[in-house]
């Protein structure tokens, strides 16, 4: 557990990180391009994203597993799943494009072709980075997070300055960005033996299938009110609800931090007594940490989106309010579905995720046309508390303790926290003059 709170301390370092170029990038692309303007590259921007989780397969999170309990012999079989992913994902963008996009204009078109090539060669670097994951090598992981979020927020803020920045302009910069990531991760794999392993595949493509409901309907989850938003809505409303859910992610550079640290550090627990123990600490914290950056972020957002994106943005002060709220229980959601996946219960997270689903669409259709995003956003919030209190339930159900264990920190979470904070303290006064490793290892 020790090596799991440094790992969540840089995890938490790489997502402020990652936190900040996303709002710097959200911030300009908003002034420049305006609500209009900011609507259209949601919507190129969340075409390609839906396709990317529908051929996903759940083979990412079953990546990461099998990398933490088989060690380096994945390299071979990910790569070549992932390549076939993307090459599917690709085409059928580069097809959909001119379909789901044609309102907008022909450079929107484009635009959204783009896109899909670029989400083709992200799906490939992410399941690389999912292999450093598994393989706990924490730093390299994290770096790679932020490293393509910044290769992107450069190429934007080039692009403004220069005053060339368009919708057009961002997707490539996107690209840019995905393809130097996918360098970066190649390169940094502790083995890199081109093998494709028959059973293994079998293996994986049988815990993603287990996966795979539970990732979908979270993806729809997320970005369905969004998806119908540009569809039903005006451009402008679409900007105003992005420019919300850019607020509310605030919430979630928190709990990011536990999910990429939970899957693996449960799954490598050696009994079931040290998987409580893991994973009953890992979700009192990432709920405490989420509640206080939710209170604090919901009182600052009408100064901070008039500060940050303008007083055309003002009308999204309500939606994000609620999002925020939202933001917590789904992240919340992700804890504890990374940890029933670290437990070999993957589809005990697809279920409640399938159920909100449910609610996500008989909601929208009740609630978008007489509210508009604010009926959107109050939807996912009660999407996303339902998915909580199932993932919360069957989690406890499989720790075998109670739900308020999961949720309520005790006086040994932050004792230990403490201690973790003061060894660190003392380890780098004594070694004030040590290199950092400079291939991410933990």
């Amino acid at each position: 557990m020790s090596g799991s709170v440094t790992a969540i301390v840089g995890s938490l370092v790489a997502s402020l990180a990652i936190q900040v170029c996303g709002v710097l990038t959200g911030i300009i692309t908003a002034r420049v391009l305006g609500p209009v303007g900011k609507g259209e590259l949601t919507a190129v921007l969340l075409w390609p994203a839906l396709l990317q989780g529908l051929v996903a397969l759940g083979v990412m999170p079953a990546t990461t597993y099998f990398a933490a309990k088989n060690g380096a012999g994945v390299f071979g079989t990910a790569l070549f799943t992932s390549l076939g992913q993307a090459s599917l994902l690709a085409a059928l963008g580069f097809c959909l494009a001119p379909v789901v996009l044609g309102s907008y204009g022909r450079e929107v078109v484009l635009a959204g072709q783009v896109c899909a090539v670029s989400m083709g060669v992200a799906t490939v670097a992410e399941n690389q980075m999912a292999l450093l994951n598994g393989h706990m090598r924490f730093r390299a992981y994290n770096g790679l997070r932020f490293w393509v979020t910044a290769c992107a927020t450069l190429g934007v803020l080039v692009l403004a300055a220069a005053g060339l920045l368009t919708v057009l302009h961002v997707v490539l910069a996107w690209l840019l960005a995905n393809g130097a990531t996918l360098l970066a991760a190649l390169w940094l794999q502790p083995a890199r033996r081109i093998n494709f392993q028959a059973e293994l595949f079998r293996q994986l493509l049988g815990y993603a299938a287990r996966v795979y409901p539970g990732n979908l309907s979270s993806l729809l989850n997320n970005r369905l009110d969004q998806l119908i938003i540009s569809i039903a809505l005006a451009p402008a409303d679409l900007g105003l609800y992005a420019v919300a859910v850019t607020l509310a992610a605030g919430v979630g550079l928190v709990g990011s931090a536990f999910v990429s640290v939970a899957l693996p550090a449960v799954s490598r627990a050696g009994s079931l007594d040290e998987q409580r123990e893991v994973a009953g600490r890992l979700s009192r914290l990432a709920a405490t940490s989420s509640a206080l950056s939710a209170l604090a972020l919901v009182g600052l957002l009408p100064f901070l989106i008039a500060l940050f994106f303008g007083p055309d943005f003002l009308p999204a002060t309500d939606a994000a309010r609620i999002l925020v709220v939202g933001s917590f229980f789904f992240n919340m959601s992700l804890v504890l579905a990374a940890i029933l996946r670290g437990l070999d219960r993957p589809f005990d997270a697809s279920k409640g995720d399938m159920a909100s689903l449910v609610l996500t669409v008989i909601g929208l259709v009740a609630l978008l046309g007489p509210l508009g995003i604010l009926g959107a956003a109050l939807v996912s919030l009660v999407a996303y508390a339902a998915n909580c209190a199932w993932l919360t339930w069957a989690g406890s159900r499989a720790l075998g303790f109670s739900p308020v264990s999961l949720w309520l920190p005790a006086a040994a979470d932050l004792a230990f926290v403490a201690g973790r904070i003061k060894l660190a303290a003392r380890s780098g006064a004594a070694r004030p003059g040590q290199a950092t490793p400079a291939r991410g290892d933990q």
